[in-house]
């Protein structure tokens, strides 16, 4: 599997992240060396292996639910493309 440049450009534009035009080719080889990486990574037999989700036996230590800050609604909006009524705006995906 490979990407093309007009991908990334897509996937920048979806992740509202600014892509360089000179930047591209190099994001397009880094993605397809990487993409390749697990594609060789997939090759790997795994049969009769089972998963651990963890390698030592460690407990994690829980802490409780406690708000340590209060943001201001206002100040968590500000991240939102756009707000009306402390609703997010977003575009219509289902008819």
């Amino acid at each position: 599997m490979t990407v093309t440049e007009e991908e990334i450009t897509t996937l920048g534009k979806l992740s509202r992240i600014a892509i360089a035009k000179e930047d591209l080719d190099s994001y397009t080889k880094q993605i397809n060396l990487i993409l390749k990486l697990v594609s060789e990574l997939n090759k790997a037999k795994t049969d009769n292996i089972s998963p651990i989700s963890h390698p030592l036996d460690l407990k994690a230590r829980l802490r409780k639910d406690i708000v340590l800050e209060d943001i201001p609604l206002e100040e968590k909006q500000k991240c939102g493309p756009e707000v009306e009524n402390d609703l997010y705006m977003v575009p219509k995906v289902i008819d």
